[in-house]
């Protein structure tokens, strides 16, 4: 069975609970002519500090589902994880990110542990290049869906990964691999196998635009990223575009990605 699309309330079972899919036209596939640009998204980047505070700034602008990042150590862990739930509610959308920062045997132990948070799903527990069979040995126990692809650099390793029924969610980033035309390709293929497609993307505004424009031309009801931490680059080329309400962004119907940025220039 395929990874079940993300919402933007807290899953009640194995997985993300269901959402409305992608239904954008994009700039990158005209041939969503039923689609109104409507993308999901989530709020990323959650550190340590004050995880509650940062996802109530985040849910006040919008948001409904949140990242948390994780592989501190179990006490800082779980001490982060409480104070979101505390914050946040049960229902709350949540999955972490282990940011690559476990061997197989500690993921599988905290992937057992941290379950009961109720997680969407459990990103990069293991480096990107360890083993396919280390990823699987993780997965086969771990009652969260994995989610991985932000720092694979081959399409041989893409296919490998999402043929290998290790993970449920597959991130390829726009800026670090394959452009475009690469993301796409790896995001249609991740469909073809049941698997969900949410593209990596912490930069500026024009990697996150084209982002937003893959996902809404890859389809599947996967969410876009966007960090919760300031950037300028992003705010100023792109915040009045990807202005997020009730967990969604309206994408326009401009040319290109919907942005000119001759105003930085004046």
């Amino acid at each position: 069975m395929g990874a079940v699309a993300p919402s933007c309330s807290r899953p009640r079972r194995r997985g993300l609970g269901p959402c409305c899919t992608s239904r954008g036209a994009s700039a990158l596939s005209p041939s969503h002519p039923q689609g109104d640009g409507r993308i999901r998204a989530y709020a990323s980047g959650i550190g340590l500090e004050d995880p509650g505070a940062v996802a109530r700034s985040a849910a006040a602008r919008g948001h409904g589902a949140f990242k948390l990042k994780v592989g501190f150590g179990r006490d800082v862990d779980l001490r982060a994880l409480k104070a979101f739930r505390a914050a946040m509610g049960e229902e709350a959308a949540l999955m972490i990110d282990a940011n690559q920062g476990w061997d197989a045997a500690e993921a599988v132990d905290r992937a057992e542990e941290y379950a009961h948070f109720g997680l969407g799903w459990i990103e990069e527990p293991l480096r990107a290049d360890r083993p396919i069979e280390e990823w699987l040995r993780v997965a086969r126990r771990s009652p969260v869906p994995l989610a991985a692809g932000e720092n694979i650099d081959t399409r041989a390793g893409y296919d490998a990964m999402t043929a290998s029924g290790a993970i449920g969610y597959v991130q390829p980033d726009v800026a670090k691999w394959g452009g475009v035309s690469g993301c796409i390709a790896v995001a249609r293929e991740a469909a073809a196998r049941g698997l969900v497609y949410c593209p990596h993307f912490l930069g500026g505004g024009i990697g996150l635009l084209t982002s937003a424009h893959l996902l809404a031309a890859a389809g599947g009801g996967g969410m876009l990223e966007i960090d919760t931490n300031p950037n300028a680059l992003r705010e100023d080329l792109a915040g009045t575009i990807l202005k997020v309400t009730d967990c969604e962004i309206k994408l326009p119907d401009t040319a290109g990605i919907g942005i000119s940025p001759d105003h930085l220039f004046d």
